[in-house]
C-alpha cells in the first residue's frame, strides 16, 4: 500500500517486484484508489528464505521494502529429490526413500553361494536394507555383487546408497508407474519387466528377488543374475 506525507490512499504508482527465486504474476502494478498493488507470487524450489523486493519509481519512503518468506518441501511420490525418485514416505511425512533413476546392473550375482552365510542380512522390512547392504559387504568381498554396485555408487551428489530389501523393493514395484515416469523425465530409465535382487538373504544358496513386472517373488539361486536399482534413505 502506498499513502502520501498525509497518509491517505496514493493512487496510480508504479510498483516494481522483484524476486531472488521463483516468480511474480506482474514484475509491475499500479496502486488503485484505495493505494494498493498486489501481485501473487510463487515460491522457488529451494528449501530455505527467498526474498521479495518491493520498489517503487518515485522516491517512496521505506522503499525498497524487502519480504522474506521460508520455502519448505513436502516430500511426495513420485517426485524427483534427494538424488532419485521417492517411492516411500514414513508416517512422519518428511523422510523415506529413493530409488536411482537408472539400474546399476543388468546382470549381477547376489554373491557368495554355498560359501558364505551372510550374519545379519535377514531383514525384510522397510528400514532393514542398509544395514543388510552392510552386512553382504562385510561377508561377501566378491566385487561387483549386488550389494557391492549399490555400496559403491555416487549418483546425482549422494554416495550413501544400498540394496533394498525384500519390502523396501516390493513397495518399489507398487509405485513402478510414479517412479518409471519420473524417472523418463530425469534421464533415466524404466524398470525392467524381470527380476530384480533384494538385499535379504533367504540361505545358504537363495535370496529374495522380486519381479517389477507382477511383483512376484522368487528365493533364487545367489549366482543368478538379476537386475539391480539402488535406493538411499532421506
Amino acid at each position: 500500500i502506498v499513502k502520501d506525507q498525509n497518509g491517505n490512499p496514493f493512487a496510480g504508482e508504479n510498483v516494481h517486484f522483484d524476486v531472488t527465486e521463483g516468480s511474480v504474476s506482474a514484475t509491475k502494478a499500479v496502486t488503485g484508489d484505495n493505494g494498493k498493488a498486489r501481485v501473487e507470487w510463487t515460491l522457488g524450489d529451494s528449501e530455505g528464505t527467498q526474498t521479495l523486493t518491493i520498489t517503487g519509481t518515485s522516491d517512496l519512503t521505506g522503499s525498497p521494502l524487502e519480504v522474506i518468506a521460508t520455502a519448505e518441501y513436502t516430500p511426495a511420490i513420485g517426485d524427483f529429490k534427494y538424488g532419485g525418485v521417492i517411492f516411500y514416505i514414513d508416517e512422519t511425512g518428511e523422510h523415506g526413500l529413493v530409488c536411482a533413476v537408472t539400474d546399476q546392473s543388468t546382470g549381477a550375482e547376489w554373491g557368495c553361494e554355498n560359501t558364505v552365510l551372510i550374519d545379519g542380512a535377514e531383514g525384510t522390512a522397510i528400514g532393514t536394507g542398509a544395514q543388510n547392504t552392510q552386512d553382504i559387504i562385510a561377508g561377501c568381498t566378491t566385487e561387483g555383487i549386488a550389494a557391492d554396485l549399490c555400496a559403491k555408487l555416487t549418483l546425482n551428489s549422494y554416495d550413501d546408497w544400498f540394496l533394498p530389501s525384500e519390502d523396501e523393493l516390493y513397495e518399489m514395484y507398487l509405485n513402478k508407474a510414479a517412479i518409471n515416469t519420473t524417472a523418463l523425465e530425469n534421464n533415466g530409465s524404466e524398470f525392467a519387466n524381470e527380476f530384480y535382487w533384494s538385499s535379504t538373504e533367504l540361505g545358504w544358496g537363495g535370496a529374495q528377488a522380486i519381479s517389477l513386472s507382477d511383483g512376484s517373488k522368487n528365493n533364487a539361486s545367489k549366482s543368478g543374475l538379476m537386475y539391480v536399482r539402488a535406493i538411499r534413505k532421506f
